[in-house]
């Protein structure tokens, strides 16, 4: 006599799709959707200025102007985008002007990063125009105990 037997393997595949927050629409300011954002998180901004002194919290995300840095700006702040939470290089910034920052104050009475404040941390920062910003080092960019990889900026 042969036995037989039978066995049903059941298997649940999900897809798990990276989320897009948009600005606005889904939220009103950056900052308001990087703190809801997951890491692998997409966020996109429409045209026009945002206002700057935003910090990416650490976040694994994208950070991309819809229409490209000729259309979508970041503006002012102590530092128009910090990177300062250990960022690697799965935080991306692409596609932004990124302008009229002031730095941070520092203990030392010196304003450090007026664009962009990168401090043990590496992003990748893509098509952006970095510019009209002020410190008293790195108008630009400040980095400090980090690589961060710029491509195709200006």
């Amino acid at each position: 006599m042969i036995a037989s037997v039978s066995m049903a393997i059941m298997a649940t595949v999900v897809l798990v799709r990276p989320e897009t927050l948009r600005v606005p629409g889904d939220f009103q300011s950056v900052q308001a959707a990087i703190d809801a954002a997951s890491d692998g998180a997409t966020i996109v901004l429409g045209k026009g200025v945002h206002r700057g002194g935003i910090d990416m919290r650490g976040k694994a995300v994208t950070l991309r102007g819809q229409y490209g840095a000729e259309f979508t700006a970041i503006m002012g702040g102590e530092g128009v985008i910090r990177c300062v939470s250990g960022e690697g290089p799965a935080t991306v910034i692409e596609g932004l002007t990124i302008a009229g920052g002031t730095g941070r104050l520092d203990a030392d009475g010196l304003r450090r990063g007026g664009g962009l404040l990168i401090v043990d941390a590496s992003p990748r920062i893509r098509l952006c125009l970095v510019v009209g910003n002020t410190a008293d080092r790195g108008a630009a960019a400040w980095i400090t105990r980090g690589v961060p990889l710029f491509e195709d900026c200006w």
